[in-house]
């Protein structure tokens, strides 16, 4: 067996025609120039769009794929979705996600809730502009007295157990289809 086929086997890397040299090549001056960003990486044969994604897992720190932003309504229809390549921020996602499910609604959502990547005064201040009468959204760091006051409302922990509770039809929908 020649030694580039053998490497390929070992799971050294992949082997079209030849050497994986020029591949590797390719990327060395962006990884000497300290970016560690690639964003045309290739990292599965099977869907080439696929993106690295870090999740902080401890099993699992890196997964391979797309995230998923979906938006439920009170009577837990889905209201919107937005399938995005790797793991981009979530807090700029927000407002054009309520404004989507407000052209198919016809009205503004009564309650928004999200995780803490959702959560900066920027969004609070646009939903409330955009008529949402209440917003669940934790925020990331250290918060301050008045903050830490509202997220300790009974009205607000109710918000945020709610948004808990969506986590079940999202993990339905991730394993079903």
């Amino acid at each position: 067996m020649q030694p580039d086929a053998l490497n390929a086997q070992r799971g050294h890397g992949l082997v079209v025609g030849g050497s994986a040299e020029p591949a590797v090549a390719d990327h060395r001056p962006r990884r000497l120039a300290g970016n560690r960003v690639i964003p045309d990486r290739l990292v599965s044969l099977s869907d080439p769009d696929a993106r690295p994604i870090r999740k902080g897992k401890p099993g699992r720190p890196t997964e391979f794929g797309y995230t998923l932003l979906v938006a439920e309504d009170e009577r837990g229809f889905i209201a919107d979705h937005q399938l995005q390549r790797g793991n981009p921020p979530d807090a700029p996602q927000l407002v054009p996600a309520v404004e989507r499910v407000i052209a198919v609604t016809g009205r503004p959502p009564g309650t928004v809730v999200g995780d803490r990547g959702f959560g900066t005064a920027a969004n609070d201040q646009a939903l409330e502009a955009l008529g949402v009468k209440r917003v669940g959204l934790q925020r990331n760091g250290t918060s301050g007295k008045a903050r830490r006051v509202l997220e300790r409302t009974r009205r607000f922990r109710r918000l945020r157990n709610w948004r808990v509770g969506i986590e079940a039809p999202i993990s339905h929908l991730k394993r079903s289809f």
